[in-house]
């Protein structure tokens, strides 16, 4: 980390909190980077086990605004999805979202298995040994760092 970013990431008991810090430390932390007046500042943020391997790293961008992208429409087994979702056992339960070409999209789910996690158009399969309770969840990132995100309780009957 920048020294004219040190107090941006603190712990908060189980959790990290980014605070913004100001335009003074934001203009030291582009000294240091060699970047223009006015830049974007990226702040690197590692997620990582209690004393193990790194398991993903996110750029927070200081210094700019930028709206998160909206999600599109949302379909499960070919309507919008109700607050608590209920699929068949053995069937492949399609999925899609309404997102553009350049967002990057991830379903998640701990209920069956998900394929085609990280396209647009998924489905989803709840074989005979897999969990039949759990949740399903979308997560849009578009070129911006931007990030949204649905998440439903799902059971297989």
């Amino acid at each position: 980390m920048y020294l004219s970013l040190a107090g941006a990431l603190a712990p908060d008991g189980d959790d990290w909190v980014v605070t913004g810090p100001t335009a003074e430390e934001l203009e030291a932390a582009r000294a240091e980077l060699g970047l223009a007046a006015g830049a974007p500042v990226p702040l690197q943020i590692g997620v990582a086990y209690a004393g193990g391997d790194l398991l993903a790293i996110k750029v927070v961008w200081l210094g700019r605004t930028a709206a998160n992208p909206q999600l599109g429409e949302i379909v499960v087994d070919g309507a919008p999805p109700p607050a608590d979702i209920v699929i068949g056992r053995d069937v492949d339960v399609p999925l899609a979202i309404e997102a553009a070409e350049t967002d990057e999209v991830n379903w998640l789910t701990s209920c069956g298995n998900m394929h085609d996690f990280d396209l647009p158009e998924a489905y989803l399969r709840v074989e005979p040994d897999n969990p039949t309770e759990g949740q399903l969840a979308v997560v849009v990132r578009d070129q911006g760092g931007g990030v949204a995100w649905q998440v439903w309780p799902i059971r297989a009957e």
